[in-house]
């Protein structure tokens, strides 16, 4: 297996073109920028698997389709996605190159690279302690794929998910990319009331101000990573619990009180007409972007604090029910029943 290296998280903020003290800082380049000359030519520390290192620049690939892994050796999933990195750079080897970029120290590459050398040894080089880069191309959730075409164009910027041949020899064959890119939301608040994020005015235009006792489902928020929030407000004696980007079937599962990674697949008795419908399946067609963005959504409820400490399970529940005609569920003997027709589970 490969060894995730533990590793401080890095914060990533987009700079203006020139900062307050007139000094000029990077400016984040948007898909359909042309690479300027500036990031070409920026001195990088490279770090090789053999432990060797120099200093080079983007401009060593230039003629190639680059795709920059911005990622952390503390994340696991970016680890678990980096032999699929590399299979496509020994596939189209002298057409693209991949690069791992970090802001992880030289000593903590070395390390990750030895530690893999004998089981999951990969070809891949790593740019180090990348601080500038990230300016230029900047995201909040990781791993984070920028794509670079030949002709020095920032093409898309994706997950790993995309790290796919096909994509590969899209970019490649010269055309657009015609899938959802990933554009992260930089400074997304979560203590923020979807009413807010909605652009519906509240009152005295403070969000905090005269909030009602209110529940709202919505779609999915594009690029805001998925959360669930809880937010006591004192003044008015109210709690706030969201829901960000969740799928139909893990409202229902927090709705019963059980966490989406709790309870097994087999304990749970699907009698719905399309399950796929209810939650994202790894090996689905479809990427977790898009099925987001078609069956996603969002939720909040805000009640007071006087309530029962369970109430706003059953205020979920009860709007589940009737946001989603038809729509049953019930957690009975830690087996959960879901079913798209009321009538099905009339034992329980």
């Amino acid at each position: 297996m490969l060894w995730p290296v533990l590793s401080a998280l890095s914060c990533v903020v987009a700079h203006a073109q020139v900062s307050a003290s007139g000094v000029a800082t990077p400016r984040a380049l948007g898909i359909g920028d042309t690479i300027p000359e500036a990031v070409w030519q920026l001195p990088v520390q490279l770090v090789l698997p053999s432990g060797a290192t120099k200093i080079t620049s983007l401009s060593e690939w230039r003629g190639k389709l680059i795709i920059l892994d911005f990622m952390g050796l503390w994340c696991g999933n970016c680890i678990k996605a980096l032999p699929k990195l590399d299979s496509l750079q020994q596939t189209y080897n002298g057409q693209i190159q991949v690069v791992i970029t970090t802001d992880d120290r030289v000593s903590q590459l070395n390390q990750f690279y030895a530690r893999n050398a004998a089981n999951n040894p990969l070809t891949l080089p790593a740019i180090a302690q990348d601080s500038v880069l990230r300016t230029y191309f900047p995201f909040k959730a990781v791993s984070h794929l920028v794509w670079i075409t030949p002709t020095g164009v920032l093409a898309t910027t994706t997950g790993t998910s995309y790290a796919q041949a096909r994509y590969v020899q899209h970019i490649l064959d010269g055309k657009t990319p015609d899938w959802l890119p990933k554009i992260d939301q930089l400074h997304f608040d979560y203590n923020r009331p979807l009413f807010a994020s909605s652009g519906i005015p509240l009152a005295n235009g403070n969000i905090r101000s005269n909030i009602p006792l209110y529940s709202v489902l919505t779609g999915p928020l594009q690029g805001v990573q998925p959360r669930a929030v809880t937010v006591s407000d004192s003044t008015t004696a109210s709690t706030r619990r969201a829901f960000i980007n969740m799928s139909l079937y893990q409202l229902i599962l927090y709705s019963v009180g059980t966490h989406p990674l709790l309870l097994p697949d087999d304990r749970v008795v699907w009698a719905v007409e399309d399950p796929d419908l209810y939650r994202y399946k790894a090996d689905s067609d479809t990427h977790k972007a898009t099925w987001m963005l078609l069956h996603g959504y969002s939720y909040e409820t805000v009640y007071r604090d006087n309530d029962a400490p369970h109430q706003w399970q059953q205020l979920l529940q009860a709007d589940l029910r009737r946001y989603f005609p038809g729509l049953d569920f019930h957690l009975t003997n830690d087996t959960l029943y879901i079913s798209d027709n009321p009538h099905t589970f009339q034992t329980y």
